[in-house]
């Protein structure tokens, strides 16, 4: 059903909390005198060491724990070391460096920068700051909120200048505190990152440690010698008690990391003995929910707040966002359309060629069958991923949207959502939830991102026979050419992702919904800055015709008229050509299988060892801590899609470019 067209981490150094209040340079926000931008609180964050296997005990802070945490492929530490792994692993890393010149075994982080050491360490300050958030009552009126973030500062030998600013804004994530100034550990057992987390970390009984991994990717470019900007955005961080507005509203997260510049300003002045005054250049990038940001952020940093970018010594250089949700009303008919098979579906069209290892060697797949073309048409990797993904994505869409542009109206979230998927959820033997508590801790109970997201998929799955749970049989095929049979359990994530069996047909045609995702979409401008957006070919959550649609329309003027069994953009373009300025940098799906490691995402276990998940026979980007590679689907793109846009920055720096291959270090 279509939705209408008119639509570092890392101090070395011991430091107690530095709290300091001040006004902190702010601006006047739309219906509201407060200056947002104003300082609450700016906390130095102590740091700890990482344990590591074969090496020992590094500080967080330096750069060889960045780089071994995220961009080292560490199979002994993670994964038990078996043929079909190292195999695999070989691949990608070959891969990686044959199309973006990286090469996985030199550790990027450690190389020197203009033939220097530069950096030394990195530091990190937790801040808490005034920012504007959507408001229900009075939309689109904005509220003074308390927000929170991180901002990573590289400490440069030598007297070596910072070499930017780079604002980055995290993928999505369901528990409050899973954001990035809630410096947790990277994996379980780890430890946290820090010894004086924010207290706002502590909102959940189970994930109370938060989660440094967010932290962690944005410190790629800290270790490089850019100063980072995370924000937690409104709803999440120390404003967890709030719905997050999701990308239904995506000024609402921009406004929530621009207004970090002024503690960020503060913290150079005062520790770095940087001036207000001295230009910085600003560079633009996150990760889904935060590719929609980063390409808006663009938009409003060439426009609306060009005068506050200025004001504290800000000078956009590019943006490179990666695999975001740009058109919503593509993303909304991704959603609502009925089943979407995947290229790695053989239990639904026997004609399929699953048994081919290289069915997704190249951006055009020509090894795919017409079938798998045909019944394909949004590039979905496998539809039992997108079974998964749907319900939890498309639910924080319209929760955003009913909370505050319906104005939390009786039964408007059962205009949304059938009946039966918002009502009794059930998170725990005594505790039964309704959306609200969900999604905030507006009644008293906040609840963990793994309890949000089990619960929103279990109660999809319970209702219409979302998913019917076929056994399947199936043939795992090893890069060498062996095979490994497989016979799958019933309890699998099934493979209908009809979005009409848990959507009310009716939010589609509505008028009021239409012009949210209108106004939430962020493409449809003329830029006069760089950008190179960074995408996969496949993805079973956003779906690819996101980027193909704002590709098109930026760099051409023309909507996505489709191409190779993908449907053409029912979104609108009406803007002038950017040309040249538009770039992108395309992430084939390597990994060489069939469907079964979708159909079971944490890959083959074996269940004959301690920790079945931990001893994955097929390598993916583990759900714990990715190490690099070339992506199968769309969370495992977190490092690899970091690498690029880091490679971009240092080619704008370079040579003026707009390319992600990675210029010679």
């Amino acid at each position: 059903m279509k939705i209408k067209e008119k639509l570092s981490i890392l101090s070395s150094i011991i430091i107690s909390s530095l709290t300091v209040a001040c006004n902190g340079g702010g601006y006047s926000g739309p219906n509201n005198t407060t200056n947002y931008g104003d300082v609450i609180s700016i906390s130095k964050q102590q740091l700890g060491s990482i344990s590591v296997p074969n090496i020992g005990s590094i500080s967080y802070a330096s750069p060889l724990a960045v780089g071994y945490a995220t961009t080292q492929p560490q199979l002994g530490y993670y994964f038990e070391s078996d043929l079909s792994v190292l195999d695999y692993e070989a691949a990608n890393q070959a891969n990686t460096k044959t199309l973006y010149n990286y090469d996985v075994a030199s550790n990027l982080i450690e190389k020197n920068i203009d033939n220097t050491n530069m950096i030394e360490s990195v530091s990190a300050y937790a801040i808490q700051y005034k920012t504007q958030g959507q408001n229900y009552q009075t939309d689109p009126a904005q509220v003074v909120r308390t927000a929170s973030g991180l901002i990573i500062v590289p400490n440069m030998k030598n007297g070596a200048p910072i070499r930017g600013v780079v604002v980055y804004f995290h993928p999505t994530t369901f528990g409050k505190n899973q954001v990035p100034s809630c410096l947790g550990p990277f994996f379980a057992g780890a430890g946290n990152v820090s010894l004086n987390i924010p207290d706002y970390c502590n909102v959940t009984a189970l994930d109370n440690t938060g989660d440094g991994f967010y932290a962690s990717l944005s410190a790629i470019y800290a270790a490089r010698g850019f100063v980072v900007i995370a924000p937690d955005y409104v709803g999440q961080g120390i404003d967890y008690d709030n719905v997050h507005p999701y990308v239904a509203y995506p000024d609402n997260n921009v406004y929530a990391a621009f207004n970090m510049f002024p503690a960020l300003r503060q913290i150079l002045a005062s520790d770095y003995g940087i001036s207000a005054s001295q230009q910085l250049p600003l560079f633009i990038t996150g990760y889904s929910e935060g590719g929609g940001y980063a390409l808006k952020a663009s938009q409003m940093a060439q426009g609306s707040q060009s005068g506050f970018l200025n004001k504290n010594g800000l000078q956009l250089k590019i943006t490179s966002p990666q695999e975001g949700a740009y058109s919503l009303a593509d993303q909304m008919n991704f959603a609502f359309n009925d089943n979407n098979d995947g290229v790695f579906n053989c239990s639904s069209n026997p004609t399929y060629d699953c048994g081919n290892a290289n069915v997704m060697t190249s951006a055009n797949s020509p090894l795919r069958t017409e079938s798998v073309i045909q019944m394909n048409s949004w590039n979905v990797v496998t539809a039992a991923a997108a079974a998964t993904y749907k319900p939890a994505l498309t639910s924080y869409v319209l929760a955003a949207a009913m909370y505050y542009s319906f104005h939390n109206l009786t039964n408007a979230y059962n205009f949304a959502m059938n009946t039966q998927f918002w009502s009794d959820i059930p998170m725990s033997p005594t505790e039964i939830a309704t959306l609200y508590e969900l999604y905030s801790g507006i009644l008293g109970t906040t609840y963990t991102g793994g309890q949000i997201s089990s619960a929103i998929v279990n109660n999809t799955f319970n209702i219409n026979n979302y998913d019917p749970k076929t056994p399947l049989n199936l043939t795992f095929y090893l890069p060498n050419g062996g095979t490994l049979p497989i016979s799958e359990s019933p309890n699998h994530y099934g493979t209908n992702n009809a979005g009409t069996a848990f959507i009310n047909a009716a939010v589609s045609s509505n008028d009021q919904f239409e012009l949210i995702l209108t106004n939430g979409s962020t493409y449809n401008w003329t830029s006069n800055s760089p950008i190179n957006f960074i995408h996969m070919v496949f993805d079973s959550a956003v779906t690819v015709l996101n980027t193909h649609e704002a590709y098109s329309c930026m760099k051409y003027g023309v909507s996505f008229a489709g191409g190779n069994g993908l449907v053409p953009s029912a979104a609108p373009c009406s803007v002038v050509a950017s040309g040249g300025l538009i770039e992108s940098t395309v992430i084939p799906n390597f990994q060489m299988t069939n469907n079964y490691t979708q159909l079971s995402p944490m890959g083959i276990a074996d269940p004959t060892k301690p920790n079945p998940l931990a001893n994955s026979k097929f390598w993916i980007s583990n759900n714990l801590v990715p190490t690099l590679g070339t992506p199968f689907d769309h969370p495992n793109m977190f490092v690899v899609g970091n690498i690029i846009a880091l490679c971009t920055f240092e080619n704008s720096l370079q040579n003026g470019s707009n390319s992600g291959v990675c210029p010679n270090f």
